[in-house]
């Protein structure tokens, strides 16, 4: 399965030239036509699109930025001055210079940039990149490297300098190239493509690469070692790699959004339920007060009142009291764990407690442990089974000594 899908692009509506190359680097056949099939475009890990130079301008630039951001903001004030239009028509793309300082920029016109994304989607490609054609000639430094197709040739004539013209006009553009010169005053031209441009012998010392005569083979070859700008940056950039994971994302988002409303409305539910407990036991309370003080207003410290007024009238611990006997039976419910105290009633001198067990006989042993205290005795008055475990009473008395 292919690595790699490198597309060479005219303009909107001209015929494609695209080759594979696999995971080893290994390129396949060139083929053409108005669009690569649907197979070729689902293999690819990448899809590479090559753009005219003619279409692009190369400039550079000396910008002190710390990110990313910072330097596409900056780009476009530094270059302004070599634009002969707006800055705000234009979309730019930098990377450091190969010089070793300042940046490499490639210019582009916004309208231009949308309609080229615009056909391709139409013949369904999207592009993870888009780099300037003829970038990817390695540059010589004796001279230029040319590429010549059937209507056009490609001039890398330096690391920023890079340009395409008629294979006519050929040798008049190189001439204004400024390329350097050996001592008889001729510029060496390492040539590759589909034909030899006619070049005065005198002015020129052409080294013919006959490897790569397809054109797309010998930019497939450049791409290991480019330094181009890649054109799709900032709101041109590809997000259709990214979309499975953002989904995902998304996805996860959801959920844990649905789960803080989860766990949010259990806390109110049981907030609910917390406050339907506390208003009954306030109302029993209150029904309790009524009774012991008919008549009396319940004040908010109803609780410490009645034990007050129980300890003022003689409830103290040798007369054996409700709230003394609890006292002393709490430590054993406290080692039941699996027994929970559901209610307390105290009449006739008889504390009786309500429990919730897991059976009978968890009953029983809190019954005996009881009756093995000193001074008490106990019995299982009644049980009953049900769902959620067994509910019995143990009715606890003082024994006279």
């Amino acid at each position: 399965m292919p690595s790699r899908l490198l597309i060479r692009y005219r303009a909107p509506g001209q015929p494609l030239a695209w080759l594979a190359e696999d995971v080893r680097g290994r390129l396949g056949e060139v083929r053409h036509g108005d669009r690569p099939d649907a197979a070729a475009l689902a293999a690819a890990g990448e899809v590479l699109v090559l753009v005219p130079a003619e279409d692009c301008l190369l400039l550079e630039a000396e910008v002190a930025a710390r990110g990313g951001e910072q330097l596409a903001r900056a780009i476009p004030f530094a270059v302004e001055d070599q634009l002969a239009e707006p800055v705000e028509a234009l979309h730019f793309s930098a990377l450091p210079h190969p010089r070793g300082h300042g940046q490499l920029v490639a210019a582009v016109r916004r309208e231009r940039l949308r309609g080229w994304l615009d056909d391709l989607a139409a013949r369904g490609v999207r592009p993870d990149r888009m780099l300037v054609d003829a970038l990817l000639l390695a540059p010589v430094a004796d001279g230029a490297r040319v590429l010549v197709d059937d209507d056009r040739a490609l001039v890398r004539a330096g690391a920023a300098r890079a340009f395409a013209a008629a294979p006519d006009e050929l040798p008049d553009w190189l001439a204004l190239a400024d390329l350097p010169r050996d001592a008889d005053g001729r510029t060496r031209l390492h040539v590759a493509g589909s034909r030899l441009p006619a070049l005065d012998v005198a002015r020129f010392i052409v080294e013919r690469d006959a490897a790569a005569a397809e054109p797309l083979v010998a930019l497939a070859a450049g791409l290991r070692g480019a330094i181009a700008p890649d054109l799709l940056t900032g709101v041109y950039a590809p997000r259709h790699r990214g979309d499975p994971l953002r989904r995902l994302w998304r996805t996860a988002a959801v959920l844990a959004g649905a789960t803080v409303v989860l766990a949010f409305g259990t806390l109110l539910l049981d907030h609910a339920r917390h406050a339907r407990k506390l208003a009954a036991l306030e109302s029993d309370i209150a029904a309790v007060f009524a009774g012991v003080y008919p008549g009396a207003a319940l004040p908010a410290n109803a609780v410490d009142r009645v034990r007050a007024d129980y300890r003022a009238l003689g409830g103290a611990p040798a007369d054996g009291g409700a709230l003394q006997v609890l006292a002393e039976v709490a430590p054993v419910l406290g080692r039941a764990p699996q027994v929970f105290l559901k209610g307390i009633e105290y009449r006739g001198g008889a504390l009786e407690l309500v429990l919730l067990a897991p059976g009978i006989s968890a009953l029983d042993a809190v019954r005996e442990s009881i009756a093995a205290l000193p001074g008490l005795g106990a019995e299982l008055a009644a049980a009953s089974a049900g769902e959620r475990g067994t509910e019995g009473r143990v009715r606890v008395t003082r024994r006279s000594s």
